[in-house]
């Protein structure tokens, strides 16, 4: 995922948890990667409350639809999309100097 400083800057703009999978910051950044595979979250869909999407629990019997956002509301726009991809891509970018 990401570092957890960047985890920390996430939460502050979108004003709650990370999503574990398919949730608030992976639907907004698909809409700067590729709009057009996106449907936006209306307020009739539901996100279930999954403690660790990739650990302990699984995705598939506690969502129905996949999600695992534990955020209390949809906060879904190419801001917080264009935001995070550039903390991740910051991050990445960081990381492979290590390397070169």
């Amino acid at each position: 995922m990401c570092a957890e400083e960047d985890e920390k800057q996430i939460e502050k703009m979108i004003g709650g948890p990370l999503d574990g999978h398919a949730g608030n910051t992976e639907i907004s950044n698909m809409m700067i990667i590729n709009e057009s595979t996106v449907i936006l979250p209306t307020d009739k869909d539901e996100k279930s409350f999954i403690h660790d999407a990739f650990g302990t629990d699984n995705i598939a019997e506690k969502s129905m639809n996949g999600i695992a956002d534990n955020h209390p509301k949809w906060v879904v726009n190419k801001e917080v999309g264009q935001k995070s991809l550039d903390l991740y891509v910051g991050r990445m970018v960081q990381n492979l100097k290590k390397y070169l």
